[in-house]
């Protein structure tokens, strides 16, 4: 996504269109501006294959201060598990579409909630997606970034961000997406985080020539 929306991305020759089809469901349409390809997902999900993999199911772990990170103020609006049908090049627009619908209008009763929905820093680095209480400055949780599936930001809201992973648990084909709301800057940027990390992963992994 950038500031002329949708793009899709070859991730071998690095061409960008936007000519594939908007998709748009019925009851909250227009909901969402998909900010992800499945090339480009793709090819993320290869560079994983390379990355040191550090997914820990630890629930709390002392941040490094060392790294470097891209830090934004945000809320979790909650998560909820979608299939992986539901993720392909045609579907994945529609369901997270339909997350950030329901989520941000609190039409899912009793879901979870990262900080139980209380003030988080979102800390994006060259590896990792970080949700961190701020009052102790603890990590929640810990996303690979190659692992994130797609992301996408709110039409209605252009503070509404949403990603979807797969889950923790290895032994399961869950995904969840997560929905959060920024309040200090728009979901683009966060968008757009995401998407400049994952070029340069791949122009790293020889996926990609660095122009």
């Amino acid at each position: 996504l950038d500031e002329e929306g949708v793009y899709y991305w070859h991730k071998r020759t690095g061409t960008v269109t936007r000519a594939h089809p908007e998709i748009i469901i019925d009851s909250p349409s227009s909901t969402l501006s998909l900010s992800s390809s499945s090339s480009l997902n793709d090819t993320c999900y290869e560079s994983n294959l390379l990355l040191n993999k550090s997914d820990s199911d630890s629930s709390f772990k002392t941040m490094d201060t060392t790294t470097q990170q891209h830090r934004f103020h945000v809320r979790s609006l909650g998560w909820t598990i979608i299939n992986e049908e539901d993720l392909t090049t045609e579907q994945s627009s529609q369901t997270v579409n339909r997350c950030i619908y329901e989520l941000t209008r609190g039409m899912n009763d009793g879901i979870g909630r990262w900080g139980e929905g209380k003030d988080l820093y979102m800390d994006i680095n060259n590896t990792d997606l970080l949700l961190i209480d701020p009052s102790e400055m603890t990590i929640l949780h810990k996303q690979a970034i190659p692992s994130i599936r797609v992301w996408g930001v709110g039409r209605e809201n252009a503070r509404d961000f949403a990603y979807v992973a797969k889950d923790k648990d290895r032994s399961v084909r869950i995904y969840k997406c997560h929905v959060f709301r920024c309040d200090n800057t728009s979901a683009r940027i966060i968008a757009n985080t995401l998407r400049d990390i994952c070029r340069n992963l791949m122009i790293e992994r020889g996926l990609l020539t660095k122009t």
